[in-house]
């Protein structure tokens, strides 16, 4: 296998009782984000870095910048979406898609779906 390393690296441990999906590596290999639950039923949330986010009703699209710098996700609370970067909630919409980073993984493009029934184009929580 060239060019890929066959040596371990703990980036994380995570409790076993967890119910755990989604693992998203930095692409330069230093860090780690996963969604866990602690039940099944239960709501979900992101590890990045050591750090527990807080509960949605469910969580997609994870993307994180080329050093494990920055991270964001697709949250979904109890009612509409948001995109979350770096821990700060973005604004609510109906829908969102999932994020993209730009190549050099210093910003963070999504649409969104208004209440009104319009598309915003959202870069780093501005539209």
């Amino acid at each position: 296998m060239d060019g890929v390393s066959l040596k371990e690296a703990l980036l994380a441990t995570i409790p076993d009782a967890w119910v755990r999906r989604d693992l998203c590596l930095s692409p330069d290999g230093t860090a780690v984000a996963y969604v866990a639950s602690e039940t099944l039923e239960g709501s979900w949330f992101i590890v990045f870095r050591g750090q527990r986010s807080r509960n949605y009703k469910s969580i997609g699209g994870l993307v994180m910048g080329p050093q494990g710098d920055f991270f964001a996700f697709e949250a979904h609370p109890e009612r509409g979406a948001q995109m979350v970067i770096n821990g700060v909630d973005g604004e609510l919409y109906k829908t969102i898609s999932a994020p993209e980073a730009s190549p050099d993984g210093r910003r963070v493009a999504y649409w969104g779906y208004t209440e009104r029934e319009q598309f915003h184009i959202v870069v780093d929580h501005q539209t």
